[in-house]
């Protein structure tokens, strides 16, 4: 439902405040089921078809939004993981009664590390979507898709923790949204587990799009992205394809499968 109010008025006044985007958040947390999917193109799960017993994998867990929008579409087993603590305990709240979803309190990374994320400040508090560990590439996101003066905003900064995944046989589908560190999660997952997965959604970034995407093509995956107004996927050909994603304001997802998706 809040992907109507994309590229809205009402959007465009939330993004412009610090303190809307703070507070937005919690409107989204007691509404969530109402509400969410945030973006349109999470729509595209409807369309995507995994056996029972394959599981699904979720980095960059928040707390919860996309665990939410799988449950509706799925009844598999979710493995969730969220680095950054103060998310961490609503997802575990909002997991506690599922038998078939298991939390994790750490990140995903090529390599086991204790790292320095930074968030943009409203006050004291820290807005937790916004979590990045390179303070340059957070405020190009922040200009990208807020309305923000970037440089009014204050910035706070925490250690949060990264491990390798672990060994987690018959995945169906990996989701990643790390705001910019995608590639790096890609390095650190086994490639026992990339040969055997047939869905990849990955937010999109141009700083490092190119690389997914040459990357996920050694395990024979090939971009695509849902449109919702004509209800297909859509593979993304060329670079004509790349800049048209780049100028839309909203996050963008990118739907990677090995088959050709049913358009």
């Amino acid at each position: 439902m809040i992907a109507l109010l994309r590229n809205s008025l009402i959007e465009k006044l939330i993004k412009s405040n610090i303190y809307f985007l703070y507070y937005s958040n919690f409107i989204i947390k007691f509404l969530s089921f109402i509400l969410l999917p945030l973006e349109d193109d999470w729509k595209g799960f409807k369309k995507i078809k995994i056996s029972a017993n394959q599981k699904i994998i979720d980095i960059g867990a928040h707390w919860g939004e996309s665990y939410i929008v799988f449950r509706k579409y799925f009844k598999n087993m979710i493995y969730c993981y969220e680095p950054n603590p103060n998310s961490f305990r609503y997802l575990k709240r909002k997991t506690l009664n599922d038998p078939k979803t298991k939390v994790y309190n750490y990140g995903i990374s090529s390599k086991n590390m204790k790292k320095k994320l930074f968030f943009p400040s409203c006050g004291k508090n820290e807005l937790t979507l916004w979590g990045n560990d390179n303070i340059k590439n957070l405020k190009k996101r922040l200009k990208t898709h807020t309305y923000l003066n970037v440089k009014n905003l204050n910035f706070i900064s925490k250690y949060c923790f990264f491990r390798k995944i672990p060994n987690i046989n018959n995945v169906g589908i990996i989701k990643i949204d790390v705001e910019g560190a995608e590639f790096e999660v890609l390095k650190g997952i086994k490639k026992k587990i990339l040969n055997n997965t047939k869905i990849i959604f990955i937010e999109f970034n141009e700083n490092n799009f190119k690389k997914i995407v040459s990357f996920l093509l050694k395990f024979n995956f090939y971009p695509y992205v849902y449109e919702s107004n004509i209800n297909s996927f859509l593979k993304i050909t060329n670079d004509k394809d790349i800049n048209k994603i780049k100028r839309i304001k909203t996050a963008v997802n990118v739907f990677f499968s090995k088959k050709k998706l049913d358009i």
